[in-house]
């Protein structure tokens, strides 16, 4: 699937042992910072290496000098019904999944 605010990475497998997947949150001009959509598409993503059985490891980063993410995305969520982070707790219990049952 293609992302607007990701990038999606593969170690190649000639270079170690691969299964590594680098997902990075590609919103600097916003210091990275979580939007309903970038949320959604980060529970797609890891959706996607959880499925994938190539996939061992996922590293999370940032894109940017500046912040890996700032938080939520506040100028989106005055501007939406968002008002609370409802939808955060599924991609979070779904990224402790990929962590912890890898």
């Amino acid at each position: 699937m293609a992302f607007n605010n990701l990038l999606i990475a593969d170690e190649a497998s000639g270079s170690g042992p691969g299964g590594i997947r680098t997902i990075t949150i590609n919103r600097p001009d916003q210091l990275n910072a979580l939007n309903r959509a970038t949320i959604g598409e980060l529970d797609q993503a890891l959706n996607e290496a959880d499925a994938d059985k190539s996939v061992r490891v996922v590293i999370i980063t940032g894109s940017g000098p500046k912040a890996f993410v700032a938080g939520a995305d506040i100028r989106s969520s005055r501007t939406s019904r968002w008002k609370r982070a409802r939808r955060w707790p599924p991609m979070a219990r779904r990224s402790s999944s990929i962590t912890w049952n890898a």
